[in-house]
């Protein structure tokens, strides 16, 4: 989080109770993290981009698009299991 919106948090937070504190945070946590799943996404779209458009065409054909959505897909659930695998093991 960048210092100047940090700082407008913390002075926010002090004219909140402990209930909206509490709910601001998890919303700006939920925020936070929406913005890196998003911005992994578009990492991998433009790996699997890299890999999977050979020519530039004015459409993309149906193998094309196949091929991005499979590999997003692919690298996103790698993510997923990598995290809960981490999580499980942190745990231990």
């Amino acid at each position: 989080m960048d210092s100047k919106l940090a700082s407008a948090i913390s002075g926010l937070d002090a004219k909140l109770d402990a209930k909206s504190s509490a709910e601001l945070a998890k919303f700006i946590e939920m925020e936070e993290q929406r913005a890196t799943f998003q911005a992994q996404v578009h990492e991998y779209t433009d790996l699997c981009w890299d890999k999977c458009i050979t020519k530039i065409r004015p459409q993309l054909d149906n193998s094309d698009r196949v091929c991005l959505v499979n590999c997003v897909e692919r690298f996103i659930d790698t993510t997923f299991l990598l995290m809960r695998t981490l999580g499980e093991d942190a745990r231990k």
